[in-house]
């Protein structure tokens, strides 16, 4: 049976993001040699914005405008085995990534044979 587990991860700057990219794979490349790497892939950014009014009483016309930028990523792996992929989730939940929201997925499949 093979299992896929997705990686979100999802941060303000992508500075922060690509640091917790190098170092999850890393982390992967140390722990695991028989199962692969799949896919890396960089989501659009999302941007949010926001208006205030500086006088609300006064001058309405006078406004300041904010931008919140959201910047996403997604890394898959796939794991031939369960004790490698439970070796990796438990290595995973020790090491910190400082400004990054970290979002795991599993999926897991089995092939017919015909």
């Amino acid at each position: 049976m093979n299992h896929k587990l997705i990686i979100s991860l999802k941060s303000n700057d992508y500075a922060h993001i690509s640091h917790g990219q190098n170092k999850i794979q890393k982390l992967f490349n140390e722990l695991n040699n028989s199962n692969k790497f799949n896919s890396l892939v960089s989501l659009p950014n999302q941007k949010t914005y926001i208006t205030v009014l500086r006088s609300p009483h006064i001058d309405k016309k006078s406004r300041e405008q904010f931008v919140y930028k959201t910047t996403k990523a997604n890394i898959s792996f796939i794991f031939s085995d369960s004790k490698s992929l439970d070796l990796f989730i438990f290595a995973l939940n020790q090491i910190e990534i400082p400004g990054v929201e970290i979002k795991i997925t599993m999926k897991e499949w089995k092939h017919l044979s015909v």
